[in-house]
């Protein structure tokens, strides 16, 4: 499997000099930037986004460039306005995938492959270990 943006693992920096905040990654680890943040003024701060996600010439663009036009019938205005990155992508799935985490280690634990396969169970304890780290189970 081949991740569509950064490659992990990320982490939040706060620069203390600049004041900025962003969300870093890649490998050699965190060296591109994932997301970062852009003062407007009187209005706060919008996101940025890696344009090259898999390059080292990192051009950082506001996440207007990456926005796409759906239409969507049962929403109010009829038009919602989306992030096309793959990062804002992952942002935005990470609940959903970490219940389907959740679900596929359960089936997991559930099966005699979990009892009969040693590097088996360490995979699924460690998929219960990143899961309890973000969720009450």
């Amino acid at each position: 499997m081949e991740f569509k943006g950064t490659p992990g693992p990320w982490r939040w920096e706060f620069n203390e000099k600049s004041q900025k905040i962003s969300l870093c990654g890649g490998i050699p680890e965190y060296l591109l930037t994932v997301m970062d943040f852009e003062q407007q003024v009187l209005q706060g701060a919008t996101p940025r986004f890696n344009k090259n996600v898999k390059n080292w010439f990192m051009k950082m663009e506001p996440a207007q460039f990456f926005f796409e036009p759906k239409i969507i019938l049962d929403h109010p205005s009829q038009l919602l306005i989306t992030i096309k990155h793959p990062d804002a992508h992952l942002i935005s799935d990470a609940p959903d995938l970490l219940k389907q985490l959740y679900n596929l280690a359960i089936l997991s634990i559930q099966s005699d492959r979990y009892n009969e396969d040693v590097d088996f169970k360490i995979e699924v304890d460690k998929s219960f270990s990143l899961i309890k780290k973000h969720a009450k189970i």
